[in-house]
């Protein structure tokens, strides 16, 4: 089976609509002219608004609790040992090209996060960021791998890492990934059959967490005139010149969907959960600590500790529970009124001027249909997603300005952008915008195929 219409669905990981539809517009030629003729505006995230499982919930019209999925690692079970990154293996809901391979129809996967271990499918796939480095066999099939290394002289999955200090040899290597990410795509749309393409970008997401501060006066660290000030600026100038030669490509009877899997925003500061956790008794450690130290399981007295917390862009906080835990000391009797105490008291918290920091407390079991795997017990976004949730331990200081893995400008946004451009149809009168779910992307792109899509996905057509 053949698509009357082929969908290029293009992934622009963490773009913002006031960068790409208001402040920079102007100077993104490629990008205005699609704006004007597309179907476009916000795309609301999922919850949380994480690059895993955003994008795994896009192409399955999912939501986490459905995947069992709820960051870029997870509990694999209720005892207190590593946490498990998220991979291939974890998606049992069917996915776009999974549908797609059913009904011989033929999909181009690049980039695409939790896409490793490379799983058969009809058509080619190159994983995304989580493909441990480009040494392993990262392309389905295995011979991919190799095409993509002679065109772009040396494919990058990701870059080596997005927080540095030194931000030049950053800004370089996010500039070469998207190059050789964008090179590999014209080559493959131009040498191989596609009903489906979908090319994930990475690089936007490591430019907003590298430079944010530099263009943003919001930012507490903004420096004036600093020499990076417009790097974020043009590197959305590249984003225009490469979506310009991917249009070049394509047929008039193509349809192009722009999207991104959360928006982003300046990272205000952090909280050290885990510290406050400490600090009202919720969490006991076997010894105290003076300094920051990094959270380790092995550091807690599970016997007399009620709470803990994982950091990240948000917080999961989980609850020791008796019968459910190992060492749980929170009877199931007590259970929900107890969880429901600690959702109040983390929503009342005080910022470090005293005044109510804005916490969003979120319960899992009310925002999925369902908790697969371990879900937390309570989702956290601190100052509303302003803060991150910070790992670290010790000093008694709550608040810090400085991540604990790293120098990081931006947190994630619950709104990112989506465009429908659709050139063989006629288009009428376009709303100047209106608003999507993330959800809504896959029974879009499956209706423009051709594809019934499926009665249990949660998205609506985008028409």
């Amino acid at each position: 089976m053949r698509a009357k219409h082929r969908v290029m669905l293009l992934g622009l990981d963490g773009v913002p609509p006031e960068l790409l539809f208001h402040r920079w517009s102007s100077e993104l030629p490629t990008f205005s002219k699609l704006t004007a003729k597309s179907l476009h505006g916000p795309l609301r995230s999922i919850d949380p608004p994480i690059t895993v499982p955003a994008w795994t919930c896009m192409v399955t019209s999912k939501d986490p609790g459905q995947l069992g999925c709820y960051g870029f690692r997870n509990r694999p079970d209720h005892g207190y040992g590593p946490m498990k990154i998220a991979d291939s293996t974890m998606v049992v809901e069917p996915t776009l090209w999974r549908i797609l391979s059913r009904k011989n129809m033929r999909s181009i996967l690049l980039g695409v996060p939790q896409t490793y271990p490379p799983q058969p499918l009809r058509g080619l796939l190159a994983a995304g960021f989580l493909a441990p480095d480009e040494k392993k066999d990262f392309t389905y099939p295995s011979s991919l791998r190799e095409e993509l290394d002679r065109i772009c002289g040396g494919y990058m999955i990701d870059v080596p890492s997005f927080r540095l200090q030194e931000r030049s040899s950053l800004l370089r290597a996010v500039e070469e990934m998207t190059r050789k990410r964008f090179q590999a795509a014209r080559h493959l749309m131009q040498t191989q059959d596609w009903d489906f393409f979908m090319l994930v970008e990475i690089g936007p997401d490591r430019m907003h967490h590298g430079f944010w501060k530099y263009f943003d006066p919001r930012h507490p660290g903004h420096e004036p005139g600093n020499p990076l000030q417009e790097a974020l600026k043009e590197y959305y100038k590249l984003l225009d010149m490469e979506l310009e030669s991917l249009l070049e490509l394509m047929d008039p009877s193509d349809t192009l969907l722009v999207v991104s899997d959360h928006g982003a925003r300046p990272m205000m500061g952090g909280i050290r959960m885990n510290e406050w956790l400490r600090q009202r008794s919720y969490l006991r450690l076997h010894q105290e600590v003076k300094k920051p130290t990094s959270w380790d399981p092995s550091m807690v007295d599970w016997a007399n500790t009620r709470v803990w917390s994982e950091g990240g862009y948000y917080a999961r906080v989980f609850i020791n529970v008796k019968g459910r835990e190992p060492m749980g000391t929170v009877r199931p009797s007590e259970y929900q009124s107890f969880r429901q105490e600690l959702a109040c008291e983390i929503a009342e918290m005080k910022g470090p001027d005293s005044k109510s920091l804005g916490n969003i407390v979120l319960f899992p079991e009310e925002i999925y249909r369902v908790c697969r795997g371990v879900a937390p017990d309570l989702m956290v976004y601190p100052a509303g997603l302003d803060y991150r949730s910070i790992g670290t331990v010790g000093d008694g200081d709550l608040f810090t300005s400085q991540n604990d893995t790293g120098p990081d400008d931006a947190n994630h946004d619950p709104l990112g952008i989506y465009m429908l451009y659709e050139p063989w149809k006629s288009q009428g009168s376009l709303p100047a915008q209106r608003e999507a779910h993330l959800l809504d992307v896959a029974p879009t792109v499956l209706d423009r195929l051709g594809v019934e899509p499926l009665q249990q996905m949660l998205g609506k057509t985008i028409n």
